[in-house]
């Protein structure tokens, strides 16, 4: 048995039973939890602490916020500061795994000790109508993580992938009872491979993000929505604060059942390389896996919120990582059931259901994709996510 087995093992019967409780109800009990915890912590910490509540502009709801949080822990250290970046809910139904770790950060480390040298910053509900509603996108079906600027013309893409298949991926009308078997979508993919169509071209279409169809799956926008400036003033005065940031955005469905997958950034520079080699490599694969965007079964994308973050920091030390919770595999039919899914969700959500009972099935297959509701896959999650934000912070704060 190797010593990080050992540990392994010795880490996790030493956690106190976590309950399921840690993950919310839905938005408005997640909100009013974070309230209450900023609340606690501002009599704790006074002067060191500092809350937002940035109103996401609504249509149809005037309670749609970004809420969190930050505080210095710096305590005139004469080491290099160094800042934990926790965020959540950049798709909506996978929401719930992200809120529960920053809960659970608050109650068992911020509510204890401030940890001196690693100042916190919590963004929680970064797309909050999808959060309330269920829904992956935005109020204007837009999927955040292929709207960040994060590069030049990026609203101006090509997705000529998506062109080929968006009579399939968005179709107009109705959802009805045969559009629920993933077999449906696998009898028309697979014509559209017969007729020349390639694997990955349909990869490209499904998830590359597309800039042409507002009202497709993946729609990237034709600007930037209103979390960029939002949230942009706030991430560069506090990331400019510090010397080192790691940054955990948290996110699930892509990924072996209950594994962790750490990706990184397509570029992640010298810092990045050096933080990975010396804080998380060496527990690799016990806790997690480390995972490129082009490694099998995943993709890289324009528009990314981890690939967005670092441009706001003067200096290039900073670590972004998603952390990505998987829920269904990474085979083809794994990936045509959560293809099969969203686009169900999709139509439903812009052409109607052909009854209430489909209506609430889709979009109870849609949260059950992204948030499985076993004990077993919570309590798997919540301990992982427990380990992350002891153990890996310490080692982050030793370097």
């Amino acid at each position: 048995m190797t010593n990080i087995t050992i540990l392994f093992s010795l880490f996790f019967l030493s956690l106190p039973s976590l309950a399921t409780s840690y993950f919310p109800k839905n938005y408005t009990d997640s909100k009013s939890r974070l309230k209450r915890a900023i609340n606690d912590l501002k009599s704790q910490y006074e002067n060191k602490l500092e809350s937002f509540q940035l109103k996401v502009p609504s249509r149809i709801d005037d309670d749609l916020s970004i809420d969190g949080l930050y505080l210095d822990c710096s305590n005139n250290s004469p080491k290099p500061s160094k800042l934990l970046l926790l965020t959540s809910g950049v798709h909506g139904p996978e929401s719930y795994v992200g809120a529960g770790a920053q809960h659970w950060y608050i109650k068992n480390a911020l509510k204890k000790k401030c940890t001196q040298g690693l100042s916190v910053l919590i963004f929680h509900a970064i797309n909050p109508y999808g959060f309330k509603y269920g829904r992956r996108f935005n109020e204007d079906n837009i999927d955040l993580n292929r709207n960040f600027p994060t590069k030049p013309n990026l609203y101006e893409s090509e997705n000529e992938a998506y062109h080929d298949l968006e009579f399939i991926l968005n179709p107009k009308k109705p959802v009805g009872p045969l559009a629920l078997r993933s077999a449906s979508l696998f009898t028309q993919l697979m014509k559209e491979l017969i007729g020349g169509l390639s694997v990955s071209n349909i990869r490209q279409a499904s998830v590359g993000g597309q800039y042409d169809y507002p009202e497709g799956i993946y729609y990237g926008g034709d600007r930037p929505a209103a979390q960029t400036s939002l949230l942009t003033p706030l991430l560069k005065r506090y990331l400019n604060r510090h010397d080192q940031v790691l940054h955990f955005d948290f996110h699930t469905g892509l990924g072996e059942e209950g594994v962790l997958h750490l990706i990184t950034g397509p570029t992640i520079g010298t810092y990045g390389n050096q933080l990975l080699s010396k804080v998380f490599r060496k527990y690799k694969p016990h806790f997690f896996d480390i995972t490129h965007p082009t490694d099998p079964g995943f993709y890289e994308v324009g528009g990314d919120f981890v690939d967005f973050v670092p441009q706001l920091k003067e200096n290039n030390k900073i670590l972004g990582l998603t952390v990505e919770y998987g829920t269904v595999g990474l085979g083809l039919f794994p990936q045509l059931k959560t293809l099969t899914r969203l686009v169900n969700e999709n139509q439903g959500h812009h052409h109607g259901y052909k009854s209430k009972r489909i209506e609430k099935r889709v979009k109870r297959r849609l949260k059950e994709l992204f948030h499985p509701t076993t004990k077993s896959w919570q309590n798997k999650i919540q301990e992982t996510n427990s380990f992350l934000l002891t153990t890996i912070l310490n080692d982050f704060l030793k370097i």
